[in-house]
């Protein structure tokens, strides 16, 4: 196909035709699957030069059993499988084949292999197993397409060399306007997190999953979960309504921030009746109602625990 454009444009510049198809000589293509196939048979690896791609995204949770047992097979990461996305099973099967020969590897990537657990699962198999080291990255920015049907995704773009063979200097690009154009820095380290890593005992340090609280804190048996079906979480204007109509609520209203509204900028509140005493919550009918809508829906509930 690109022979075919080029010699289109060509044509135009030169005012002459040219043509050459059909091609006389042609790539070899294997139609197969990349990660049940030894790459090796296809193309020796000393042959290689570069490992390019953009592989199938499919988050942890989104996947089908057979694509979750290729990626707990080529990860490794014992009994629990991890929770690794399917496209770091291109990086995993890219790092063994490059063990032999100096080819290079760049891959479009889901993003979540630089954020969050992904990183202490992937990451130092390709330090240590492969001695991979990233050569230069694309942080996240919007990866979209005119096609029909074609998802919008945030995306990074990540180089890998051998330790040995990586430029001593490593760009990095990055998207104040996920939807614009990057400004580079050049660093003599990345970590996995995609941030310069001058300046760091250990550019390969990853936070790991650990089993202990941190500095003797209680254990977390479950996030933000406020049980109220809604009753005390209010939107701006929502707030401003019930506010009009209950004042004396203004002090109990405080912040509610998840991820959503993170993410977003948005703001919610939620009613935090703690602190309240018998006599304030007497004083404020419409917060008694809303309570007693609370105490209601948990009563309905079955789940374990207190109903009121």
């Amino acid at each position: 196909m690109m022979d075919h454009i080029m010699n289109n444009r060509l044509s135009l510049e030169f005012g002459q035709s040219y043509v050459r198809i059909p091609l006389r000589a042609s790539s070899r293509i294997v139609q197969a699957d990349a990660l049940e196939t030894d790459w090796k048979r296809v193309l020796e690896p000393d042959r290689c030069t570069c490992v390019l791609g953009n592989p199938p995204f499919a988050g942890a949770k989104l996947q089908s059993e057979r694509r979750r047992a290729q990626v707990r097979q080529l990860a490794g990461l014992g009994p629990s499988g991890g929770t690794l996305d399917y496209v770091p099973a291109w990086f995993l099967q890219a790092g063994e084949y490059v063990r032999r020969g100096s080819a290079r590897i760049g891959f479009v990537a889901t993003n979540s292999l630089t954020q969050g657990e992904q990183v202490a699962q992937l990451w130092p198999a390709l330090y240590e197993r492969f001695g991979l080291e990233i050569s230069f990255a694309h942080r996240t920015f919007a990866w979209g397409s005119d096609a029909r049907g074609m998802a919008h995704l945030h995306v990074v773009v990540i180089g890998l060399d051998k330790a040995d063979q990586a430029p001593k200097v490593k760009r990095l690009y990055s998207y104040p306007d996920s939807r614009g154009e990057p400004s580079e820095s050049r660093h003599q380290a990345l970590s996995p997190y995609l941030v310069g890593a001058d300046g760091l005992p250990d550019p390969h340090a990853v936070v790991r999953e650990t089993s202990r609280q941190v500095g003797g804190l209680p254990p977390m048996r479950s996030g933000s979960q406020p049980i109220d079906n809604g009753n005390f979480i209010f939107d701006e204007a929502e707030r401003a309504a019930f506010l009009a109509e209950e004042p004396g609520a203004a002090r109990f209203l405080r912040p509610f921030v998840g991820s959503h509204d993170f993410l977003r900028g948005e703001r919610r509140w939620i009613l935090a009746l703690q602190d309240a005493s018998p006599e304030e919550l007497k004083s404020m009918p419409r917060v008694i109602e809303r309570t007693r809508a609370v105490r209601t829906f948990r009563k309905r509930s079955r789940r374990n625990g207190p109903s009121s």
